[in-house]
């Protein structure tokens, strides 16, 4: 997929299952991954075509800009013309998408925590190096139900 050994992408989704799906670059100063500024979104009705490309088109964003330090306001909270995080994402949910070389790819839920935070110990499936007509979508949407917001 890359010069990378993993690709990492934050999707939230909301009470209305619009799916936000941000990419994740370097943040030099802290030799740390972390979201850019860069943000698609995918509107219901959709297909399982549609999320399969919306990640994939989201994954080949990976590391293709750096974060500043000092830049806070991240695409989440740009799109929704606020400034922190917290009240970015207070009524969403929070799948990690991930591809690794070794292992494929492979989806993680996760429980809202009180603040602005999640719980990473949500289940994960792997789904290895090749993916099935509509696997990543079924894989995402069962992650979508077993994660929940505040």
């Amino acid at each position: 997929m890359s010069e990378y050994n993993y690709k990492l992408i934050s999707l939230y989704v909301d009470k209305n299952n619009v799916l936000y799906a941000i990419p994740k670059g370097l943040l030099p100063k802290f030799d740390m991954d972390a979201e850019i500024d860069i943000l698609n979104i995918l509107e219901p009705p959709y297909s399982d075509v549609d999320v399969q490309q919306i990640i994939l088109k989201t994954f080949d964003q990976c590391y293709t800009k750096e974060r500043e330090a000092f830049d806070t306001v991240g695409a989440l909270q740009k799109h929704f013309g606020v400034k922190a995080y917290s009240a970015a994402v207070r009524n969403l949910k929070y799948i990690s998408v991930r591809w690794a070389k070794e292992e494929g790819y492979s989806i993680s839920s996760s429980k809202k925590v009180k603040g602005s935070s999640y719980d990473g110990d949500g289940k994960s499936k792997l789904l290895g190096h090749t993916l099935q007509a509509g696997e990543l979508a079924v894989a995402i949407r069962e992650a979508i139900e077993e994660s929940t917001t505040f």
